[in-house]
């Protein structure tokens, strides 16, 4: 697992505290763009043509407006690794590397060189000198490190011996920092923290069984999709994979039906395997794919009366979307004259304060660049569906009309419904068009379609030989349901203010997360067992509820570890909880807090899209927000699937070791332990937390979270806005600070 050292300075009289927030890394946009926010190469690269300040995880946070902890102290005050979350870089530190490598053992490093070196221990080891040697220094209050060594172990191997030798060589890092830390002068005043991102699914009996979603998706059956996806298939045994930059990987069907040879410009799916246990799929917009294929029978010679029923097909699908594609691209249209706009104004003042000017000046070129691809990928999109809104009959008639031209290329268009994807649209009929009895096109008849819940769920391997390991390799699949289109079927006692989560095992094995916020701001989630949902063409809804059986999605019914108040199980489970209580008491099953995480995922863009109301906002402020939540709301993917227990979709290459990713109570399991700083030895926490109140409790025990800051600031971003509290186990109950206190 990856794992972060913070080397904390206790300090009384810190200034102001930061606030912090979850939020999805990665971008869909409207056009896919490879990228790897694990390629440390690519980012050096454009660190070096000055193109690339940050790395793609802190762009991202810096444009939403959410500051990282390190943000908190000066650049003259702290001392920060190589890390996903990394601001700038350090030539001197490579150049250390090399060096280092070179005096200490020169012979060693012509062997490396001859049969492949191993840079990044050597990065490791100088980044570690690195910071023993801040830890002396009286003006640095932060320091941290950063390692993903035994996670790269434990992936790839589930051998106890190679683990516990990966263990000992992180405990060897943690001792001699930990005595570089009693050898410093502010010993008494440091404390370290040690917290590990995730835990692992590894079982010394089970080898991970890898499941190749993309070879499904590209055959017939699974709807001879072109993927676009960001790592090659099997990436370490393709010469190709070896191009740091990270091209662009499509992989092309043979099997499609009506975009053979186009892979190129008409991807149909994207996929991310970056969860190793979990699967994100992107499907094009189901009605893009039908307007796509009745303009290219459009483009062959037909009978009149059936080129009529077709143009009648086509501008029936095109004015069911007007309105909603109409309004997308008045708002972008807006959103590109501000984009426009920034390019002549400096934006120093915007950055987030504690870098030096001519690193924020870097960071201002990095932001430029990036709205200068945005401006120009958003306005390639505008100019093509306005061109696609703007066609009458007469223009099909012409037969003047280019499919590019109309259809953008590389692009997924809007989200697709759920009836879009249970009956999503793969190809033509092989026969070709299908006329009902008064003349109008069929729409069932005329095209080829997958039920892709249904098709997933079935998923099966035949040469699975481990008893212990299931041969279905998907679990479940997450779908949002918009709020507006459950409402009518739900009945008051399920009143719900929010988009729901659907979750799919089986036609008979369904559930609904539905939830909801009271006027204190506490949320509440109900878990609603269903079967046999699904979405008519006219966007209606319709289940059947059904009572509290086992095998449902998360299995609560069943699990022995769920750990409700008092009154009986199975009516506690038909009641609305806090999130608060749903985690008191599932934190310990089978599938860990995973029911409050999926509603968190699907749910947390109603905070986002309220922050645009904020008052203190300009237009042009405004409008950017609104920009950057569009592609946020655009990285979410239609289908979210989850792999059983011991399976894992790393397409890149499988794992055969552990995996995460998942809900599963060892993958969500982490590490947290604090050591100095005054923090009594054998302290007993009692009650769980989980990652949000990491950055909460780090800021109260820095003393960053009230001391110094003024009242309308203490109002304004005190601790207690964060949407986890404090471990209040580490102070006495009268030294915890008021704005810290569980809520």
């Amino acid at each position: 697992m990856g794992a972060y050292v913070d080397a904390a300075l206790l300090d009384p009289e810190a200034g102001s505290h930061y606030s912090i927030s979850l939020c999805r890394l990665g971008q869909q946009d409207f056009l896919p763009k490879p990228g790897d926010y694990l390629n440390f190469f690519s980012f050096h690269l454009g660190y070096a043509f000055k193109k690339r300040v940050d790395m793609p995880g802190v762009e991202l946070l810096d444009d939403l407006g959410v500051p990282l902890f390190m943000d908190s102290y000066p650049e003259s005050q702290r001392y920060t690794s190589f890390q996903l979350y990394q601001r700038g870089t350090r030539w001197s530190t490579l150049r250390g590397t090399l060096g280092r490598a070179l005096l200490q053992n020169p012979r060693r490093l012509l062997d490396e060189w001859a049969g492949g070196m191993d840079m990044s221990e050597q990065v490791f080891r100088q980044l570690e000198h690195e910071l023993i040697a801040r830890l002396h220094m009286r003006e640095i209050r932060y320091l941290d490190f950063f390692t993903g060594q035994f996670d790269h172990v434990a992936h790839g191997s589930n051998n106890r011996q190679a683990l516990l030798e990966a263990l000992q060589d992180l405990d060897g890092l943690i001792g001699r920092i930990w005595s570089a830390i009693r050898n410093s002068a502010l010993w008494q005043n440091t404390v370290l923290v040690l917290v590990s991102d995730h835990g692992m699914n590894a079982s010394p009996k089970t080898y991970s069984q890898g499941y190749n979603l993309i070879h499904w998706l590209v055959k017939a059956e699974g709807g001879g999709h072109h993927v676009f996806t960001h790592r090659p298939l099997l990436m370490d045994y393709s010469l190709k994979s070896l191009d740091p930059r990270v091209p662009p990987a499509t992989i092309a069907s043979r099997a499609s039906a009506y975009l053979k040879g186009q892979s190129g410009s008409y991807p149909t799916a994207l996929f991310d395997s970056e969860g190793n246990e979990r699967a994100a799929i992107h499907l094009r917009n189901g009605d893009l794919n039908r307007l796509h294929i009745l303009l290219q029978q459009l483009e062959r010679p037909l009978p009149d009366g059936r080129r009529g029923a077709i143009v009648d097909a086509f501008f029936d699908t095109l004015n069911q979307r007007r309105p909603d594609w109409s309004r997308e691209l008045a708002e972008i249209r807006d959103e590109l004259a501000t984009l426009r706009s920034l390019g002549s104004q400096p934006q120093v003042s915007q950055k987030p304060p504690g870098g030096n000017r001519k690193l924020r000046e870097l960071q201002n070129k990095s932001f430029q660049a990036r709205l200068d691809a945005d401006l120009q990928a958003y306005s390639v999109f505008e100019r093509c569906m306005t061109r696609l809104l703007s066609l009458s009959p007469a223009d099909l008639d012409s037969r003047k009309i280019r499919i590019g031209d109309v259809i953008p290329k590389r692009s997924l268009g809007s989200h697709n419904s759920l009836y879009d994807l249970q009956n999503y649209i793969v190809g033509p009929n092989p026969d070709g068009m299908v006329l009902q009895p008064d003349g109008r096109l069929d729409l069932q008849q005329s095209f080829q379609q997958v039920n892709y819940l249904k098709s997933l769920a079935a998923l099966q391997a035949r040469n699975n030989v481990q008893p212990g390991v299931g041969s279905y390799p998907v679990d479940f699949i997450a779908i949002r349901i918009p709020r507006e289109v459950l409402i009518p079927e739900l009945s008051a006692d399920l009143a719900s203010d929010r988009d729901a989560v659907w979750l799919y095992a089986s036609e008979d094995r369904q559930a609904l997360l539905l939830s909801r916020q009271d006027a204190l701001g506490t949320m509440w989630i109900r878990y609603l067992p269903v079967a046999h949902l699904a979405q008519d063409s006219r966007r209606r809804l319709r289940f059947q509820r059904i009572g509290g059986l086992t095998d449902l999605p998360l299995k609560l019914w069943e699990d022995p570890e769920l750990q409700p108040p008092v009154k009986p199980r199975a009516d506690w489970l038909e009641e609305w909880h806090s999130e608060a209580e749903w985690f008191g008491a599932i934190h310990r099953t089978q599938y860990s807090n995973g029911l409050i995480s999926l509603c968190d995922h699907f749910t947390s863009d109603s905070e986002k899209l309220q922050s645009l109301a904020d008052p203190s906002l300009s237009r042009e402020q405004r409008l950017l927000r609104r920009f950057r939540l569009r592609q946020w709301r655009a990285s979410e993917p239609d289908l979210l699937v989850f792999a059983a227990n011991h399976w894992n979709f790393n397409v890149r290459g499988f794992n055969p070791g552990g995996n995460h990713g998942s809900f599963f109570y060892p993958s969500t399991r982490g590490t947290l332990m604090f050591s100095g700083g005054g923090i009594p030895r054998s302290l007993s926490i009692q009650q769980p937390y989980d990652t949000l109140s990491f950055v909460p409790t780090l800021l109260s025990l820095t003393g960053r979270c009230g001391a110094g800051i003024p009242a309308t600031e203490i109002v304004a971003r005190r601790c207690g806005l964060f949407p986890g509290s404090v471990i209040v186990e580490l102070w006495p109950e009268n030294e915890l600070c008021p704005a810290c206190s569980p809520r």
